[in-house]
């Protein structure tokens, strides 16, 4: 009985077959020959209509069986010619599970060597204004409503090689710059509300930067930590975004700079802060265009442990040092002092540079957030350290030069802070002209305002100081503090005019002492002579 029942079904069973081989044929012919270039044929032509670019794609491959799709050699031109938008290979792996749940899931969704291009043309337009003006629209829907965001979820993210070409034509100098390449790994993406999605990516530039980002973020509601930072910035490669601003250039510098942030950005909770932030610029100098001596030069000047929450305003540095730093001040014959001027805005200066003002909008726009709060701020500053800085002093302003050196300068502070009940302790010591010195001790509270000073003078030679005392007081002698702010006096003399009279009357001090008595805010003068009345006073207190 079963044998004759078995016959009778199995050639239902080859038809079955032969159908369900017939389909896959069918459907295998259909994934893997007709539909990819009937899919890229539409594609070019449709893209080519909507951006009115010229777009070309290379191939584009499917696999039916394991839903998975490869775009490769993707290239839009600009309407200038050049390369707009790019890639080498897109390749993305669609799961059958999307058809059982709310959600699109993808395996895996990859790109190998994206490019795009952004330019600032001269006019303050970029190269695809015309696709904003296209496809945005300022006409609120009639009855908006809100929507929910759309389920994804995306094993794995990865972008390898990209690479961006980034051009401002607004400055005199056009400035461009070509970031990347840059690989971007995010696992386990999910816009599900409590999904924890995990990033990296890192990169470099054409001139060597190195940057890095990493953390983790959700999206509903917007939330995120991570930690980012920044090497080998080379300032001076950034000119042409603001040598037409600045009288001043920059020869040289080198920034590095890393924090972790936090930010929150939900109804009943908002957060913004960085934490554990550093800043470090070496080998800065800066000078007049073309000039050869340099006005500023700081070997390295780093921040170190830096903390700022925007929201609760509250700000704190573990230490700012720096090293070697030398400033080169300087006051012209018409009295106009070099740092002023090099500070004032470059006399052709016409527009900012679209990237500036692009930044600058930016930053505007996050300052006035910011400072949407009738709190004050809070800050500390916990230690300051300079070491072996230098002043050289120029002024030819005078009736003869003044020229004044003061170097191993040395200035250290602690806990500078305007929380009330904090107090700070600074000392500041430098050698002046070789052989004097300066030391001055601080201590002191901004709330309330206190302050106790100690200062300490030793050899301090005085004579190049004289042009500026030339009206009241010439020294042709030596003026010289001794130690223990005791000051030596030899050769001094004071033109005082008297009212009605034909000539000068002349007092001067010969051979006596100057002390100086900080507790009292009394000066002693030993040994004062007044040749008008022909007498010696014995002693002067002020």
């Amino acid at each position: 009985m079963l044998r004759p029942n078995l016959l009778r079904l199995l050639p239902k069973q080859r038809r079955a077959a032969r159908w369900i081989a017939g389909s896959l044929l069918v459907y295998a012919v259909l994934g893997f020959l007709i539909l990819p270039p009937i899919l890229r044929a539409v594609a070019v032509k449709q893209l080519s209509k909507q951006l009115d670019r010229e777009v070309s794609i290379e191939k584009l491959k499917l696999n039916p069986f394991v839903l998975s799709a490869t775009i490769r050699g993707l290239l839009i031109k600009d309407k200038d010619g050049q390369p707009f938008i790019s890639w080498d290979e897109f390749y993305a792996n669609f799961q059958l599970s999307s058809f059982l749940g709310h959600s699109w899931v993808f395996k895996e969704i990859s790109m190998t060597r994206p490019f795009v291009r952004a330019q600032l043309n001269k006019d303050y337009s970029l190269n695809f204004s015309d696709l904003i003006a296209k496809f945005s629209s300022n006409t609120p829907p009639a009855n908006p409503k809100p929507s929910k965001p759309l389920a994804l979820r995306v094993g794995r993210l990865r972008i390898a090689g990209a690479t961006a070409s980034l051009t401002d034509l607004t400055p005199r100098a056009p400035f461009r710059r070509v970031l990347g390449p840059l690989d971007v790994t995010l696992d386990n993406f999910r816009t599900d509300p409590d999904n924890k999605n995990p990033y990296s990516f890192s990169g470099t530039t054409d001139g060597g930067e190195k940057f890095s980002w990493n953390g983790y973020f959700y999206l509903d509601p917007l939330r995120s930590r991570g930690d980012v930072s920044l090497q080998n910035l080379s300032l001076n490669k950034y000119a042409p975004l603001y040598q037409d601003l600045v009288r001043f250039e920059i020869k040289d510098g080198v920034v590095e700079s890393r924090l972790t942030y936090e930010f929150e950005l939900s109804p009943s909770n908002r957060v913004a802060s960085a934490t554990n932030a550093s800043f470090t610029l070496r080998s800065f100098k800066l000078a007049e265009p073309g000039g050869e001596a340099n006005i500023v030069e700081v070997p390295e000047f780093s921040i170190g442990g830096a903390s700022i929450d925007f929201i609760g305003r509250r700000a704190e540095m573990n230490s700012i040092s720096a090293t070697g730093v030398k400033l080169a001040l300087q006051r012209d014959k018409s009295a106009a002092i070099n740092v002023v001027e090099l500070s004032k805005p470059a006399e052709a200066a016409t527009n900012a540079p679209g990237g500036v003002l692009l930044l600058l909008r930016a930053v505007t726009n996050a300052v006035a957030l910011l400072l949407n709060s009738t709190n004050s701020w809070a800050g500390t500053i916990h230690d300051v350290n300079f070491q072996n800085c230098a002043l050289n002093l120029a002024d030819s302003a005078n009736s003869r030069p003044v020229r004044l050196d003061l170097d191993n300068i040395t200035l250290t502070a602690k806990n500078i802070s305007n929380i009330p009940g904090t107090n700070l302790t600074a000392s500041l010591s430098l050698r002046w002209n070789t052989n004097g010195s300066i030391r001055t001790d601080l201590s002191a509270s901004f709330l309330p305002p206190t302050a106790d000073i100690q200062i300490v003078l030793s050899n301090l030679e005085l004579r190049p100081l004289d042009p500026y005392l030339e009206p009241k007081l010439s020294v042709n002698g030596d003026l010289v503090i001794g130690s223990d702010a005791v000051l030596d006096v030899s050769g001094i003399f004071a033109n005082e005019y008297l009212d009605g009279a034909d000539t000068a009357g002349t007092q001067y001090i010969d051979g006596g002492t100057i002390e100086l008595i900080a507790n009292s805010g009394r000066v002693n003068v030993g040994t004062y002579y007044n040749p008008v009345y022909d007498d010696y006073t014995g002693n002067i207190t002020l």
